[in-house]
């Protein structure tokens, strides 16, 4: 895993960062707040870590 991640900037997350990891292995998942769609419009989401054989993707989930 990278502190930066093409897809977390291109969703606005910054930084990935130790905690997050931490919850991401722990659960699974972690809760992003203040993300930015490419409109500029702010929300909130839980992203789930998939892993595959090569590679690790993500899936987005709203309430």
């Amino acid at each position: 895993m990278w502190k930066k991640n093409k897809f977390f900037e291109s969703i606005g997350l910054k930084s990935f960062n130790k905690t997050d990891m931490k919850e991401c292995l722990d659960k699974g998942y972690f809760n992003a707040k203040g993300l930015k769609s490419k409109s500029g419009k702010v929300y909130d989401a839980k992203l789930v870590m998939k892993i595959t054989d090569q590679y690790v993707d993500w899936q987005m989930y709203f309430k």
